[in-house]
């Protein structure tokens, strides 16, 4: 076998390595709106597609609820981690087990019209195992998705992409990415596009091939893909040509340079036909609101967000101690000031467009559905677009100062790989922490955070010593 084939598949076998770890650390129902993701994979493998619906009122939120049939053990119940996750005294061993069997019990879910391709994907396990085993094999699925691209960010790229990727590549982002969870495909997939149209380190088809696989990625994850990829698509271009017609048309050239380059194009407008059409036909959207509240002023609306905003970006980066997940904030702030500084005018055009969109689109969007649906919103929706702040911030310190960044990005890499290997370490020996549901014992506890570390060092090793090529302008 040629050794860049050894040297490929190491790279992919250290990126499902890192996502993999985190799906034996956290319980099976520990996380956000897990249960809702597993009931509907396992019923969109049976087909079950448009199942029915009810509708649900509280004093808070208006739902409506799809009712879909399962086997008993993937109908999972909010009881499952009530014992633990309302009692922070108490870990997750506390949590009853499994149930056997495969009868067939009907569970509500509001993820019943989000688009069904990621979903198909992750819940063939559920036709193979119980729920005890199946999840985790579900959990597995979803992992090889995003270390397949993780790999494709990083493969044959250079030691300055290895560094931006890690830097973009939070603990929280990949413990999302270890759940049953479309968001983290949506994330990492916008990453893979982001870096595929920025940093293109030459015109071959691999970039070509990031960019159809980070758009269908984008595309299918959620009800709002195609938002998400024209606006991730928009920005890219300007950062890359300015939007001048010249430029544009040799970007066109370079992303359908070969037949193959052209049928992935084609399948790329395929699935965002496809997913528009999802999107107006089953209205995910009005599955879940709020309440209208009168009292709500636009001022009240802006505060809000800009609160949770700030609290999602560190929560992104890791839900453990603030100072860790604050410092991560702070450098990466620091890259942007320095990419806009020093960037070209496009360039700042770009970045200053993804922090305009990330906070404008979603207040405008909040307050103009204010009077019907009230304040639906959660800041790390927006994640998809933030993430090219680091990408293009990256390319322009890289251009204007090489010498100084291929050991940053060692640097980044090596530090990023601790800060990893301690929130693994520490998720293990938290509350909630648990391998196979129980409190994590010492031995398997050392060697997933050993392979953690293992893991992070891989990219750096495999990377070539080389600056990505200047953007198509001057």
């Amino acid at each position: 076998m040629p050794r860049s084939a050894w040297r490929a598949g190491l790279l992919w076998l250290s990126c499902f390595t890192a996502v993999a770890v985190w799906a034996f650390t956290i319980p099976v129902a520990a996380s956000g709106d897990q249960r809702q993701h597993v009931a509907w994979a396992a019923a969109v493998v049976r087909g079950q597609l448009v199942p029915p619906e009810r509708v649900v009122d509280t004093p808070d939120l208006h739902v409506v609820e799809s009712l879909v049939t399962v086997p008993r053990g993937y109908a999972i119940t909010d009881e499952r981690v009530a014992c633990f996750s309302r009692d922070p005294a108490r870990r997750a061993i506390c949590t009853p087990g499994w149930g056997r069997g495969d009868e067939p019990t009907t569970v509500a879910t509001i993820a019943g019209r989000y688009p069904p391709l990621y979903y198909a994907a992750v819940g063939w396990p559920s036709l193979l195992a119980e729920a005890h085993l199946g999840v985790r094999l579900m959990r597995l699925a979803s992992a090889v998705l995003i270390a397949t691209l993780m790999w494709l960010a990083l493969r044959r790229r250079s030691d300055v992409a290895v560094g931006l990727v890690a830097l973009a590549l939070t603990p929280r982002l990949l413990q999302l990415s270890s759940l049953v969870n479309p968001q983290a495909l949506e994330i990492v997939g916008a990453l893979l596009l982001w870096i595929s149209l920025v940093a293109r380190d030459d015109g071959s088809s691999r970039s070509n091939v990031g960019v159809v696989a980070g758009g269908i990625s984008v595309l299918v994850a959620r009800p709002v893909g195609p938002v998400l990829f024209v606006s991730v698509g928009v920005l890219a271009l300007v950062a890359t040509t300015g939007a001048r017609p010249s430029e544009l048309r040799v970007m066109f050239e370079r992303l359908t340079r070969s037949p193959r380059d052209r049928i992935r194009g084609g399948l790329l407008g395929a699935v965002a036909i496809g997913s528009v059409a999802w999107m107006l036909l089953r209205d995910p959207s009005g599955q879940i609101a709020g309440r209208p509240d009168p009292s709500v002023t636009t001022s009240d609306v802006i505060g809000r967000y800009v609160a949770e905003y700030l609290d999602e970006l560190r929560g992104m980066v890791w839900l453990g101690p603030p100072r860790i997940a604050w410092t991560w904030v702070v450098v990466v702030g620091v890259l942007v000031l320095a990419g806009i500084v020093a960037g070209r005018w496009r360039e700042r055009v770009a970045m200053l467009g993804v922090v305009a969109w990330s906070f404008l689109v979603p207040i405008v969007g909040i307050i103009s559905n204010l009077d019907r649906v009230g304040y639906v919103w959660q800041g790390r929706y927006a994640m998809a677009v933030i993430v090219g702040l680091v990408i293009i911030a990256s390319v322009v310190v890289s251009r204007e100062r090489p010498r100084v960044a291929g050991p940053m990005s060692v640097l980044v890499v090596g530090v990023a790989a601790g800060v990893h290997t301690f929130a693994v370490h520490e998720n293990l020996t938290s509350r909630v922490a648990a391998v196979g549901d129980v409190a994590a014992p010492l031995v398997p506890a050392l060697v997933l955070t050993v392979l953690t570390g293992v893991a992070w060092t891989i990219p750096m090793l495999t990377a070539r010593r080389r600056e990505p090529a200047e953007p198509i302008g001057k």
